[in-house]
């Protein structure tokens, strides 16, 4: 398993640093590197016979961490529930479970008023005996898992470090709260938007990878259908909802006048010339 690409990988994405180690010939630990050991989570990965596995760990002294995740606002559930989807999409199986109780109902599970004292997330997916499927389930399990508990601690609010877990004092009954100002969210954001939508542009449809090869692999921008100064500051993106991929050339043109064109109207004035 190369870990050094992992992490990479990771970082490249979601720009958070993760320690990657091997924990047997077979498996490996993945464990975001600021959180304080034994407080927080780890994600184990390890390769089976045609099948890469991974799971959520929470550690012995996580339980503030844990009931911080409790009862999150719905709009933030449904980005959970979107990474989910595009998970399963991209041949993913999941189990998730709080307190031990699971629903096909991902949203309504999530929403229970219960705190949450146990909280297990897996994700598995299926590859073909070689190494070079095996090594591209292990990043693409990597990436979603990780997508995952990292959308999961967007449901909460924000604190300026994960040290204020360990040290707030809130009223009896109040929400805890945790942080995630590393977890910057737009790069969340953009890999659900881009899971689900492609990297084609959605005016003008140029793929940058079939026109550069390699070099254009993964490249794209990606337009806030409305303008961020306009949304409130309690306003959370849904990915799929407000977001769409667009080339550099067409996301300039979208805001050639204000309000900024639609993607409709961008294909109109793009087609009448």
């Amino acid at each position: 398993m190369n870990l050094e690409r992992i992490k990479n990988n990771l970082l490249e994405i979601y720009q958070v640093d993760f320690d990657v180690n091997n924990d047997t010939d077979d498996s490996i630990v993945v464990r975001p590197n600021d959180l304080d050991k034994g407080k927080g989570f780890y994600i184990h990965i390890e390769k089976g016979w045609k099948r890469i596995d991974g799971k959520v760990v929470f550690e012995d002294l996580s339980r503030k961490f844990l009931n911080a995740l409790s009862n999150p606002p719905k709009e933030r559930i449904k980005k959970f529930v979107t990474i989910l989807d595009n998970s399963i999409k991209n041949g993913f199986s999941s189990s998730i479970k709080i307190n031990n109780s699971a629903s096909a109902d991902i949203q309504e599970l999530l929403s229970t008023d219960s705190l949450w004292n146990k909280f297990d997330l897996e994700v598995s997916k299926i590859y073909i005996e070689d190494n070079a499927s095996m090594s591209d389930a292990l990043m693409s399990l990597s990436e979603d898992i990780v997508g995952l508990m990292l959308s999961l601690m967007e449901l909460v609010e924000k604190y300026e470090n994960f040290s204020d877990v360990h040290s707030i004092g809130l009223p009896e009954g109040a929400m805890q709260k945790i942080a995630v100002n590393k977890y910057e969210r737009n790069r969340i954001n953009r890999k659900c938007c881009l899971d689900y939508y492609g990297y084609d542009c959605k005016v003008c449809e140029i793929n940058f990878e079939k026109h550069y090869g390699s070099i254009g692999k993964n490249f794209i921008h990606v337009h806030h259908i409305t303008p961020v100064s306009q949304l409130g500051p309690d306003y959370v993106i849904h990915p799929i909802d407000d977001l769409v991929p667009v080339c550099p050339n067409c996301h300039s043109m979208i805001h050639k006048k204000d309000p900024p064109f639609t993607i409709d109207e961008m294909k109109q004035v793009r087609d009448s010339e």
